[in-house]
């Protein structure tokens, strides 16, 4: 997997981000992808998704959140967080600005992508995807954190699986039939919050890989175009 690593400069802090770039041979979208709280954006779950992406034509962009960058196990802020994945979301926008534009977040880096959907600066976002939408803590299960859900103006995907202790689908699939946009969302079979499964699944990791990249490319190919 061909990578070009660059750092991202942020007006405020000067912490400037580490970021990797993918691109796809014959690039035909382009997406951001920010990594969870428990690993940054070298995380194997990209390593094995970003080549399946780049195979389908989409080329990738992923970046580093400040408390990663700087060996800290408590996460960033939802402001800062935001912040920072707008100045990496500027640096993909600029990269052959006529392909169009997505946002993808693994756990924490979903909810994070959420929220920034609603600041207005992601300029021509046409979707965001959620890989394992972290809804709620383990021990403390509600929707709190899927409010501001309804004010996003673009089209959602939400990959999850059954054993994802951080999203019980019974709290979350009501949640989104109330989205005004009707998100949509992709059962990851036997997966936890990780997606690992299990042998008596029948799954193989590289199996599920391969459903995510594809589910994932298929959502980005029927977005429809920007007006």
């Amino acid at each position: 997997m061909l990578e070009e690593r660059l750092q991202i400069k942020r007006p405020h802090p000067a912490l400037a981000i580490d970021a990797v770039w993918n691109r796809a041979p014959r690039p035909q979208k382009k997406l951001l992808i920010a990594h969870g709280a428990g690993a940054g954006m070298d995380h194997a779950f990209f390593l094995e998704l970003v080549p399946r992406l780049n195979q389908s034509g989409i080329t990738t962009l992923r970046f580093q959140f400040p408390f990663m960058q700087k060996g800290l196990r408590r996460v960033d802020s939802i402001p800062d967080a935001v912040s920072c994945l707008e100045c990496a979301y500027q640096c993909l926008l600029e990269e052959a600005p006529h392909l169009p534009t997505f946002v993808a977040g693994k756990s924490y880096g979903a909810r994070m992508a959420s929220h920034a959907a609603l600041t207005g600066r992601l300029a021509k976002l046409q979707g965001l995807i959620f890989w394992g939408f972290p809804l709620h803590t383990v021990k403390n299960k509600g929707v709190e954190r899927a409010k501001h859900l309804d004010d996003i103006e673009v089209p959602m995907l939400f990959l999850t699986g059954p054993r994802d202790a951080l999203c019980d689908l019974d709290l979350l699939l009501p949640r989104l039939e109330q989205c005004p946009k009707k998100p949509q969302f992709v059962l990851i079979p036997d997966a936890d919050h990780s997606f690992k499964v299990r042998k008596k699944s029948g799954w193989t990791p590289s199996g599920i890989y391969d459903l995510i990249g594809s589910t994932t490319e298929a959502f980005m190919q029927s977005s429809p175009p920007l007006r």
